[in-house]
């Protein structure tokens, strides 16, 4: 472990916190895990030795391969690599207007097939949105299975209890060959969130041992709030944020040495005027910097950032607080970027044509990330020597042959004459790109006996399962 001088008293203070005050653990058997290997355990509350701690998150790998329905999107997490996955968690649909309306299993499936259609995106799946139509204890084998038959991209999944989790898992292994394929090439991997300050319950720790027991990576990611949940200071937010960090990354590496896990930062800022997260604001960008720094010194994958907003408008402070928030998610060299597409309303809320705007922001940033081709040809000496002194390039063959690979010719961000373009002119360009996409999609190539199979393991526990939520139009796999 190599820590900057400068973030070596934010580590401290992390080993103080769990040495000195601990951190609750809502599960005996988590707890259970803890006394075994030599870690304090008063009635829920976990001590950690920093020394001991340490050696065990070590024991996780730096980097992983999670494997896809089609192998060409197979990724790594880690290493020089920046993988995008898309909005995560939020209830709420939001109109260009502004306007908020409970998700639905027809929205989760317009944001799916977006993401199955970008290749900016090899990753899909998980909470795109809270689908509200959908009964409870349903909600995660129905969106696995929806992730299942409209994409072949590697697979994203949302949380729950240890049995929807077995049925989940069911189905996957149906899937990818069973539970010991699925331990040599991972196809999955789920959020563990803490409650901060310093606890984390039951349910996310069953989730924690269901994937770690599977060898299926977890990405750790606290969400403390400065000023609510953490203390008002960026420092000390960031200080509680990393102790529970690598004290659940810790409990997943007791469960199963070298379970792929991700580091993940999402601390942010309270707006003290409503008691709100604000990620939209600089400080956010800074946590996610400051976290990429901790992550890279423990030399674990790193998740944060995304293309984040306070607005529930397609506007110029939306435009404003996506691009710095996702600036610095890639300067800071995020291996794992969650909300990258389409996250609204400090992440109460999504909306199909953000999506699309995010995107587009995501290509500019690629173009800037890629930097300048300095080859012979682009150089240009024999081009300059032609055209000579007081000459044009307008004509240039030369120009012929490159000006289309211009970053200036995405659709969403043309320039208008005289600077006349309106908003409203934005938000039908991307409407209009929206309907292209959807038309477009065309679902992987699952055998009709293998959905079946899949649909019938899904009625199971879900009765009412219908063929609409999955993007089939009938039950003609019934028929077949």
């Amino acid at each position: 472990m190599k820590l900057q001088k400068k973030l070596m008293p934010l580590h401290e203070t992390s080993m103080r916190i769990l040495s000195e005050i601990g951190m609750r653990f809502h599960h005996s058997a988590a707890l259970g895990l803890f006394q075994d290997h030599g870690f304090r355990v008063e009635k829920e509350v976990v001590r950690f030795d920093p020394d001991l701690l340490m050696a065990k998150v070590a024991n996780a790998p730096s980097c992983f391969r999670l494997y896809a329905l089609n192998k060409t999107h197979d990724v790594v997490i880690g290493g020089q690599n920046t993988e995008f996955a898309p909005c995560y968690g939020a209830s709420f649909i939001v109109s260009p207007e502004g306007d908020r309306r409970n998700g639905t299993m027809a929205d989760y499936l317009t944001l799916l097939r977006l993401v199955h259609q970008s290749d900016l995106f090899h990753i899909n799946g998980g909470i795109l949105v809270q689908p509200s139509d959908v009964p409870p204890q349903a909600v995660l084998p129905v969106m696995t299975l929806a992730s299942l038959f409209n994409s072949d991209k590697c697979l994203f999944s949302a949380n729950g209890d240890r049995q929807t989790t077995d049925i989940h898992f069911s189905l996957l292994e149906q899937v990818f060959g069973g539970r010991n394929s699925m331990a040599r090439n991972p196809r999955t991997f789920t959020i563990i969130n803490t409650i901060s300050p310093l606890q984390i319950d039951a349910q996310s720790v069953e989730t924690l041992l269901a994937y770690a027991e599977r060898k299926q990576p977890v990405v750790v990611s606290p969400t403390v709030m400065a000023g609510t949940t953490g203390p008002v200071t960026l420092a000390g937010t960031l200080a509680l944020a990393n102790a529970e960090a690598l004290a659940v990354i810790c409990l997943a590496q007791l469960v199963s040495p070298g379970t792929p896990v991700v580091y993940g930062c999402q601390a942010a800022p309270a707006d003290m005027r409503t008691a709100q997260i604000s990620i939209g604001s600089p400080s956010r960008s800074l946590c996610i910097q400051t976290g990429a720094a901790l992550a890279k010194a423990y030399r674990l994958p790193y998740r944060s950032g995304g293309c984040d907003t306070d607005e529930y408008l397609i506007d110029a402070r939306c435009g404003s607080e996506t691009m710095m928030a996702m600036m610095a998610t890639c300067l800071s060299d995020t291996h794992l970027v969650i909300h990258a597409a389409g996250i609204m309303g400090s992440y109460g809320a999504v909306s199909p044509e953000k999506m699309v705007f995010d995107m587009a922001t995501i290509q500019r940033i690629r173009s800037l990330q890629n930097g300048i081709d300095i080859s012979e040809d682009h150089l240009a000496f024999e081009v300059i020597k032609q055209v000579g002194i007081g000459g044009e390039y307008l004509t240039s063959p030369h120009t012929l042959k490159y000006c289309r690979n211009s970053d200036l010719q995405s659709e969403l961000f043309k320039r208008t004459p005289s600077g006349k373009g309106k908003t409203d002119d934005l938000i039908q360009q991307i409407q209009q790109e929206i309907e292209k996409q959807l038309s477009r999609f065309s679902p992987p190539d699952l055998s009709p006996s293998l959905k079946l199979e899949l649909m019938r393991l899904v009625k199971k526990n879900c009765p009412t399962l219908k063929p609409q939520w999955l993007g089939l139009e009938s039950d003609t796999l019934e028929e077949q």
